[in-house]
């Protein structure tokens, strides 16, 4: 049966039976109730408590690759899987992972203190590179040239004295080093202010 037995509107047709005057009946299509998006989406594993050291290390190493423009700055690497178009880098997509590929690299390794976090001492590498490259950090090789004519032969002597010298950062220093890398990130166009949340407890600490 097509038509309603009450007031004969054409199930199929949505037409009403009956003189030309009267209205035609239409059903309202229901309305979706739009949901609140909350202040952020990050993923809840990215609020997990990290210890001071992580968020220093971490607030580095987005830091590093932010100076970068969030690519690879190996030069020749152009795959587009492994390079990413810095207007699209928020700190969501940050925190979500979205931009897990790149590695920070550090020439003089992170257990060195006084380089630990020393931006000339660190690369922002795609992963591939960056696995190739950390093979090849000994004198005359490959990523040994390479950093050592990034700084300039003067410059990479210091950098290499500065690794073996022993250095003690107190936990004040490293959250003030830690607030300085969010000021920096905040001035190279990124919202640094979530990114407070993620080391809240750190930082509270």
């Amino acid at each position: 049966m097509n038509n309603c037995p009450n007031c004969g509107f054409d199930l199929i047709s949505d037409e009403v039976k009956g003189s030309a005057s009267e209205p035609q009946l239409k059903f309202p299509k229901p309305v979706k109730k739009e949901k609140k998006k909350k202040y952020s989406s990050i993923k809840r594993k990215n609020f997990k408590n990290l210890s001071l050291d992580d968020a220093l290390d971490d607030a580095f190493r987005l830091l590093v690759k932010c100076e970068a423009g969030w690519r690879c700055t190996y030069t020749g690497c152009m795959s587009g899987q492994f390079n990413a178009h810095p207007d699209i880098a928020t700190s969501k997509s940050i925190l979500d992972g979205d931009y897990d590929f790149l590695d920070c690299s550090h020439f003089f390794g992170r257990s060195d203190q006084g380089t630990r976090c020393s931006l000339e001492n660190a690369d922002s590498f795609c992963r591939t590179h960056h696995t190739l490259l950390e093979k090849l950090k000994g004198e005359g090789r490959k990523y040994y040239e390479l950093k050592k004519d990034q700084l300039g032969a003067e410059k990479f002597e210091v950098l290499r004295l500065r690794s073996l010298s022993i250095v003690k950062i107190r936990d004040f220093q490293k959250k003030e080093i830690i607030l300085q890398f969010l000021d920096r990130i905040q001035d190279l166009g990124y919202d640094s202010y979530k990114l407070k949340f993620k080391y809240k407890e750190a930082l509270n600490g």
